[in-house]
């Protein structure tokens, strides 16, 4: 992945990063390296044990649950008319909005 860092003393630097596991990192620095804290943005794993066919279960399951919410919450809903009005456009306007005479 490229990165980069800009500073005012020395503009704008990039890199290229790849991720090394911490196997990696022992074999070539045989030093006590600190625990792993956060998952970093090149880490493979990403956050942990998310795999795509658990994705595709979670979101199957998701739309099962609003599916049936949805239907759940239609069932108890009556159906009421709140307004009910007729309009006759065929009608002549009301002299009052009825355009200005022409004035020529």
């Amino acid at each position: 992945m490229w990165v980069y860092e800009k500073s005012r003393e020395d503009g704008i630097n990039w890199f290229l990063e790849e991720y090394l596991d911490r196997n990696t990192l022992l074999e070539q620095f045989p030093y006590d390296l600190p625990g792993q804290l956060e998952t970093g943005a090149l880490d493979p794993k990403g956050s942990g044990s998310l795999t795509i066919p658990a994705l595709v279960k979670a979101t199957l399951l998701a739309i099962a649950v609003l599916v049936a919410l949805h239907l759940l919450i239609g069932a108890g809903k009556q159906n009421r008319i709140i307004l009910q009005k007729t309009y006759n456009w065929s009608t002549p306007p009301h002299p009052r909005l009825s355009p200005l005479p022409n004035s020529n």
